[in-house]
């Protein structure tokens, strides 16, 4: 075997291993949160489901790379978009998975200081720090309500 063969069965081997730890990690239809940051503006977030995960490799000397490319539908606009979750946005990750949804018929969440709800997010966008308060109205999450 070649020393080209060998790198590219190395690479082969970390492709298949990140795919499978990517599928598990970010599964096709899970509920996640995307966060967005303009320069100069505040972070937004939306709500979104994944459509797919993708592994990409990048060969250092004898050492294989693998990156995670998460594929999301915004809840909103239907639009699909690439998300890498090991980026950093003012804090967080680019993508993280939601809390569950309720089940139908369940009670919905509801922010106990500005009423906001999983559909219905605060402007700019918030996330739950507690079973019933949002990142906006929390003061320990530097909120803009709170």
């Amino acid at each position: 075997m070649t020393r080209l063969q060998q790198l590219l069965a190395a690479a082969a081997k970390a492709a298949e291993v990140a795919d499978a730890a990517a599928r598990v990690a970010w599964p096709v239809d899970a509920h996640v949160i995307v966060r967005n940051q303009r320069y100069g503006h505040e972070p937004t977030e939306f709500m979104a489901s994944v459509v797919g995960a993708g592994v990409s490799i990048t060969m250092l000397g004898n050492s294989a790379h693998a990156y995670v490319t998460v594929n999301v539908r915004n809840h909103k606009t239907e639009k699909v978009s690439a998300r890498y979750p090991d980026i950093n946005v003012a804090g967080l990750p680019s993508v993280r998975i939601a809390d569950p949804v309720p089940e139908e018929g369940a009670a919905a969440r509801v922010c106990r200081t500005c009423a906001c709800t999983d559909t219905r997010a605060c402007p700019g966008g918030c996330w739950w720090v507690e079973a019933d308060l949002c990142s906006a109205c929390a003061p320990q999450a530097g909120g803009a309500h709170g």
